[in-house]
């Protein structure tokens, strides 16, 4: 009875043993069936987004995945069908070159679908900002990023960014119009209205007026236009489910960030793009014309409304020159006989003097020198006397080596003082047209690129197992 007894006992604890041990095998075959199926999905992932766009990344420095791969129309599904290639071969063993192995999890990949994807030009191209404004980050430095904060706290604390001098200079000129002059009679005996003759009037009449050709010169220009409605910002969109760098918001330093990333890839009238679509780029972002002499006729009337109301706000604190601006408007006033136009003309010569200044400011940024923010008697060019005849001064500027902004510093103002989310799809405009000149990307869309994704795999056993996993993966650093 006693060896029997011994049996059973030991047969029992065998029994046991081996229960035990099927049971950590299955556990161990269940997880590494579960490690395999994350792998999986984690390598899955990492392969599809190593298929970001070269043109971006070399042009711009920006990881996107073109979901059209070269292809007319972007689409999710082309995303799906090469993350289904990858995952599937990362589950298999088909191609591991093992001389008579055998695949002892043997999984395989039964869906897979992308649920959430986040574009380029979501919320206004928000990551394509958040981007560049990163790549910007370790290129800038502080100094300048305070140099910059400092112009535009003195745009913005003198009121240059609001302040309407065109409107002023009208509002004048009618309170001039409608006061009655007294009438003067002639050797034949009639009576005509006694003639104020306003210096101010010949260069109000001809404010504006062929402005380009006043600040550029005769210098050759660009003759390259495109149609705006082929691109990002006048097209409708496709959307994705919100950008990846979620709610963030972009503080002063990022917008500096971004108006340097747009000065460092983009063109301009002093340094032309020569590859791109249009040559005048950050033209274009500020203006959004269809042409490159559009949008640099509207970038010298900005700078120009720019420069009128600093160079207006110097004239009025200037009081030689306030004074020569009295004493000839008293002049006029006598010689008219109404002396209460003597306050309307000061002002009137003021501004239209203002205006003439900013006239030969703005030829000189074009021609690539500087000129300060702010005016002083020193850097001051015009004088009173040649108001009538400032047009012929144009071309005889003598090349000055005062310190102040250039060209590219002006655009940077405009740049911050433009809407954020506008110049934002500008420059998406930007990319897809240059990127379209690409060899097989003539159908490149902004709209069609992908910079998250979040995606749900359904991945089967050999011997019955089932895993639903849901990853999520992106280029930018949350």
């Amino acid at each position: 009875m006693r060896k029997g007894g011994i049996t059973v006992f030991l047969t029992a604890m065998l029994l046991l043993f081996v229960t035990l041990v099927s049971a950590c095998i299955e556990a161990v075959r269940f997880y590494a069936v579960r490690v395999e199926a994350e792998c999986a999905v984690s390598m899955g992932l990492d392969s599809i987004f190593a298929e970001y766009h070269k043109g971006l990344l070399e042009r711009y420095d920006l990881f996107f995945i073109d979901s059209s791969y070269g292809a007319e129309q972007p689409s999710y599904h082309n995303t799906e069908a090469h993350l289904w290639d990858y995952a599937s071969a990362n589950l298999s063993l088909k191609e591991v070159p093992v001389w008579n192995g055998r695949d002892f999890l043997d999984m395989g990949l039964e869906s897979v679908s992308i649920v959430q994807a986040a574009l380029a030009t979501d919320s206004c191209g928000r990551d394509v900002k958040y981007q560049a404004v990163s790549y910007m980050r370790e290129r800038v430095g502080l100094g300048l990023i305070e140099d910059i904060q400092m112009q535009m706290d003195t745009i913005r604390g003198n009121g240059l960014d609001v302040r309407d001098v065109e409107q002023e200079a009208a509002e004048i000129q009618a309170q001039i119009d409608g006061m009655p002059l007294p009438e003067q009679q002639l050797e034949d005996g009639s009576f005509v209205n006694v003639s104020v003759d306003n210096p101010a009037d010949p260069v109000n009449e001809g404010r504006f007026q062929g402005i380009l050709y006043l600040v550029a010169g005769q210098g050759e220009l660009s003759d390259r236009a495109v149609n705006p409605d082929n691109y990002v910002s006048h097209r409708e969109l496709n959307r994705g489910t919100g950008p990846a760098c979620g709610d963030a918001s972009f503080s002063i330093v990022d917008e500096v960030l971004f108006a340097e990333y747009l000065l460092e890839k983009c063109g301009n009238y002093r340094n032309p793009s020569a590859e791109g679509e249009l040559q005048y780029e950050l033209e274009y972002i500020l203006a959004g014309k269809s042409s490159d002499i559009e949008n640099l006729r509207w970038v010298a009337g900005r700078m120009i409304l720019l420069r009128e109301a600093a160079n207006a706000m110097y004239l009025y604190s200037d009081r030689t020159k306030t004074a020569e601006a009295d004493a000839m408007a008293w002049g006029l006033a006598i010689v008219s006989l109404e002396p209460n136009l003597q306050p309307l003309i000061k002002h009137s010569i003021l501004l239209a003097w203002a205006y003439a200044e900013s006239v030969l400011d703005v030829r000189r940024i074009f021609a690539g020198e500087q000129v300060p923010l702010l005016k002083t008697r020193e850097t001051w060019h015009l004088s009173l006397e040649h108001l009538l005849d400032y047009l012929s001064h144009l071309g005889s500027v003598e090349e000055s080596k005062e310190e102040g902004l250039t060209y590219e510093e002006y655009l940077r103002l405009l740049l911050l003082l433009e809407n954020k989310d506008t110049k934002t799809m500008r420059c998406m405009d930007v990319i897809e047209m240059n990127l379209r000149r690409l060899k097989g990307n003539t159908s490149f869309r902004m709209d069609g690129c992908l910079d998250a994704v979040g995606a749900e795999f359904s991945i089967s056993g050999g011997f019955g197992e089932y895993f639903n996993l849901s990853a999520q993966y992106s280029y930018l650093n949350r």
